[in-house]
Protein backbone atom coordinates (compact mmCIF):
# COMPACT_ATOMS: atom_id res chain seq x y z
CA UNK A 1 0.00 0.00 0.00
CA UNK A 2 1.10 3.58 -0.50
CA UNK A 3 0.97 6.56 1.83
CA UNK A 4 1.81 10.13 0.74
CA UNK A 5 3.85 12.28 3.11
CA UNK A 6 3.31 15.98 3.72
CA UNK A 7 6.07 16.74 1.20
CA UNK A 8 4.36 14.54 -1.40
CA UNK A 9 6.60 11.46 -1.31
CA UNK A 10 4.91 8.07 -1.66
CA UNK A 11 5.92 5.61 1.07
CA UNK A 12 5.29 1.91 0.58
CA UNK A 13 4.00 0.11 3.68
CA UNK A 14 2.33 -3.11 4.77
CA UNK A 15 0.09 -3.61 7.81
CA UNK A 16 -0.72 -7.24 8.62
CA UNK A 17 -2.40 -9.18 11.39
CA UNK A 18 -4.57 -8.13 14.29
CA UNK A 19 -3.86 -7.27 17.88
CA UNK A 20 -1.34 -4.97 19.51
CA UNK A 21 0.83 -3.20 16.96
CA UNK A 22 4.55 -3.71 16.45
CA UNK A 23 6.35 -1.29 14.10
CA UNK A 24 9.51 -2.62 12.46
CA UNK A 25 11.89 0.14 11.32
CA UNK A 26 14.58 -0.72 8.74
CA UNK A 27 18.17 0.34 8.73
CA UNK A 28 19.88 2.33 5.97
CA UNK A 29 19.58 0.71 2.56
CA UNK A 30 17.19 -1.97 3.77
CA UNK A 31 13.64 -2.67 2.65
CA UNK A 32 10.65 -4.08 4.49
CA UNK A 33 11.01 -7.63 3.15
CA UNK A 34 14.01 -8.16 5.43
CA UNK A 35 11.46 -8.56 8.24
CA UNK A 36 9.41 -11.32 6.54
CA UNK A 37 10.32 -14.08 9.02
CA UNK A 38 9.66 -11.80 11.99
CA UNK A 39 6.34 -10.58 10.52
CA UNK A 40 5.01 -14.13 10.11
CA UNK A 41 6.18 -15.08 13.59
CA UNK A 42 4.66 -11.99 15.22
CA UNK A 43 1.37 -12.32 13.29
CA UNK A 44 1.12 -15.94 14.47
CA UNK A 45 1.57 -14.71 18.06
CA UNK A 46 -1.42 -12.39 17.61
CA UNK A 47 0.24 -9.08 16.78
CA UNK A 48 -0.48 -6.55 14.08
CA UNK A 49 2.78 -5.65 12.33
CA UNK A 50 3.66 -2.50 10.37
CA UNK A 51 6.60 -2.56 7.98
CA UNK A 52 7.51 0.14 5.47
CA UNK A 53 10.23 1.32 3.12
CA UNK A 54 11.95 4.62 3.85
CA UNK A 55 11.93 7.15 1.02
CA UNK A 56 14.53 6.19 -1.61
CA UNK A 57 14.49 2.58 -0.44
CA UNK A 58 12.58 -0.52 -1.43
CA UNK A 59 9.36 0.30 -3.25
CA UNK A 60 9.00 3.83 -1.87
CA UNK A 61 9.40 6.85 -4.11
CA UNK A 62 12.84 8.09 -5.11
CA UNK A 63 13.59 11.72 -4.33
CA UNK A 64 16.51 14.04 -3.75
CA UNK A 65 14.79 15.79 -0.86
CA UNK A 66 14.46 14.94 2.79
CA UNK A 67 16.91 12.09 3.12
CA UNK A 68 17.96 12.76 6.71
CA UNK A 69 17.02 11.34 10.10
CA UNK A 70 14.67 14.22 10.95
CA UNK A 71 12.65 13.79 7.74
CA UNK A 72 12.65 9.98 7.98
CA UNK A 73 11.33 10.34 11.53
CA UNK A 74 8.63 12.72 10.32
CA UNK A 75 7.68 10.24 7.60
CA UNK A 76 7.14 7.57 10.25
CA UNK A 77 5.21 9.96 12.50
CA UNK A 78 2.92 10.84 9.59
CA UNK A 79 2.44 7.19 8.60
CA UNK A 80 1.50 6.22 12.18
CA UNK A 81 -0.94 9.13 12.35
CA UNK A 82 -2.46 8.23 8.96
CA UNK A 83 -3.00 4.64 10.13
CA UNK A 84 -4.47 5.91 13.43
CA UNK A 85 -2.06 3.83 15.50
CA UNK A 86 -2.39 5.11 19.06
CA UNK A 87 0.03 2.70 20.78
CA UNK A 88 2.75 0.46 19.43
CA UNK A 89 5.95 -1.33 20.23
CA UNK A 90 8.85 -0.24 18.02
CA UNK A 91 11.76 -2.35 16.88
CA UNK A 92 14.57 -0.84 14.82
CA UNK A 93 17.63 -2.11 13.07
CA UNK A 94 20.69 0.14 12.74
CA UNK A 95 19.48 3.52 11.41
CA UNK A 96 15.95 2.40 12.32
CA UNK A 97 16.93 2.57 15.99
CA UNK A 98 18.09 6.17 15.44
CA UNK A 99 14.68 7.01 14.01
CA UNK A 100 13.01 5.48 17.06
CA UNK A 101 15.25 7.56 19.35
CA UNK A 102 14.13 10.65 17.42
CA UNK A 103 10.49 9.65 17.97
CA UNK A 104 11.23 9.51 21.69
CA UNK A 105 13.02 12.88 21.56
CA UNK A 106 10.03 14.39 19.71
CA UNK A 107 7.67 13.10 22.41
CA UNK A 108 5.95 10.65 20.08
CA UNK A 109 6.68 7.60 22.28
Amino acid sequence: MLFETSDNIKINYKLTGKGKTIVLVNGFGAYQEIWSAQVSFLNNLGYQVLTYDHRNMGKSQRTEKGHNIARLTQDLEELISFLKIKQATFMGHSMGASIIFCLIKNGQL
